[in-house]
């Protein structure tokens, strides 16, 4: 049985939509692969992922995911930055 169908056929999401369903069975392979991971060697397989999907489509973003967010003078027009959070 391939790794994708194991999750296709999965009892908690056999009844949804065909679409959804390939959904809900991308998430959960995504989460098994990420599991245990702490959240920056998570960040960095998701930027690994993300920067070869860029690549491989010869994409243009205006955004680098390397980078904490979108580059500086790339905000839209009327950007205003949200609400600071301090530590507790």
């Amino acid at each position: 049985m391939s790794e994708m169908k194991k999750y296709m056929t999965d009892p908690d999401i056999m009844n949804e939509p065909m679409p959804m369903r390939e959904i809900h069975a991308i998430r959960l392979m995504i989460n098994d692969e990420t599991k245990g991971l702490a959240p920056e060697e998570r960040a960095c397989r998701i930027h690994e992922k993300a920067r070869k999907l860029i690549d491989e489509y010869g994409l243009k973003v205006n955004w680098d995911p390397g980078a904490n967010g979108p580059r500086e003078g790339k905000r839209g027009p009327g950007w205003k930055p949200g609400p600071q959070l301090s530590p507790e």
